[in-house]
């Protein structure tokens, strides 16, 4: 009788089909990620050291769920069964703050504070601005940041197991090189600030703040052979006019030899608006150092030459370009840190 017995358990596992054991807890699957960056204008290649961040939104609104990936192409991730909302970024971005990450379409990036004259070493210190944006706030450049949005993607038994995320740029590069200067030999140091652009960024819909803020940034010295002495600066911007179309001014801070202050506003509005769009082209980023090149054909780069520019001769008096300021107005600033 009890061989009876063990040839029909034997038959029994023999003739059923294997199925995965559920305990009542969460199922859980390997997924591949890849990520696309073929829509990209600017290279991840360019970055050194460049990784991803994820963050999941479960269809049910629970609290998402984050990863981090090392490189730039993906990785595998361990994820729950469910519905989801994936939005990536580059977290090796130091610049980039995040704020609403509740949601997907609350998720925000933005920056912190940043003196006006920062680059100048005066991180205690307010400069003279345009009348047009005064009251806006001073923050730091956001940096090169990509991001990536996928909705309704599925884990289960029967999903595939391969996410495909297309990365985008998330920024703007703006160039800005002051050519043909009179007086170039008595400047000591210089920066810039660029008025009205947007202060965050959405990377749910890929929309911009609606706040207005300036972006300081440093101004350097160029001796070249074939384009002499002229004053070099980069910046990148998550865009600008975040409602409304708005002037953009541009300020040149400037120290001269002497320790005089001075400083002007050029309205580089047509510049930072085209009357014709760029064509769509991953184009050449360029490098700091090289002054601008009219009509690039990157949307996501603004260049910008200013010539016969002339600054004063601290011995021999002031052009009326400039204005002069006795002492940088003093002001402080509160850090958010969230």
């Amino acid at each position: 009788m009890k061989h009876f017995w063990l040839i029909g358990i034997v038959l029994a596992l023999t003739g059923c089909r294997h199925k995965e054991l559920w305990m009542g807890g969460e199922h859980f699957a390997t997924i591949e990620v890849n990520f696309d960056w073929s829509e990209a204008h600017t290279l991840p290649e360019e970055q050194e050291g460049l990784s991803m961040s994820m963050y999941l939104y479960p269809e049910d609104g629970s609290a998402p769920l984050y990863y981090e990936l090392s490189g730039h192409d993906g990785g595998r991730v361990r994820v729950p069964f469910g519905r989801y909302t994936v939005i990536a970024w580059n977290h090796e971005n130091d610049a980039i703050l995040i704020r609403g990450q509740e949601k997907a379409a609350t998720l925000e990036f933005y920056t912190r504070p940043q003196p006006l004259l920062a680059s100048l070493g005066l991180t205690s210190t307010r400069a003279p601005r345009p009348t047009e944006a005064s009251e806006e706030r001073s923050v730091l450049e956001p940096g090169p940041l990509w991001t990536g949005c996928v909705q309704d993607l599925e884990v289960s038994i029967q999903a595939p197991l391969k996410w495909d995320v297309p990365v985008e740029d998330a920024y703007i590069q703006f160039s800005v090189g002051v050519m043909n200067m009179g007086n170039i030999v008595f400047v000591s140091e210089s920066a810039f600030a660029l008025s009205s652009v947007c202060a965050s960024y959405f990377p749910f819909d890929r929309s911009l703040g609606e706040e207005n803020v300036s972006i300081p940034f440093d101004g350097q010295i160029i001796e070249d052979e074939e384009y002499g002495e002229y004053i070099m600066g980069h910046c990148t911007l998550f865009g600008h006019c975040p409602k409304d179309e708005q002037d953009h001014w541009l300020t040149i801070y400037a120290i001269m030899a002497d320790g005089s202050k001075y400083y002007t506003n050029v309205d580089v509005s047509d510049a930072v608006h085209p009357e014709e769009p760029a064509t769509i082209d991953p184009g050449d980023p360029g490098a700091p150092g090289n002054p601008p090149q009219p009509g690039n054909p990157n949307p996501g780069i603004i260049d910008l030459n200013l010539d016969d520019i002339s600054f004063p001769n601290p011995f021999e008096g002031d052009p009326s370009a400039f204005t002069r300021v006795d002492e940088w107005l003093t002001e402080k600033i509160d850090i958010i840190m969230n």
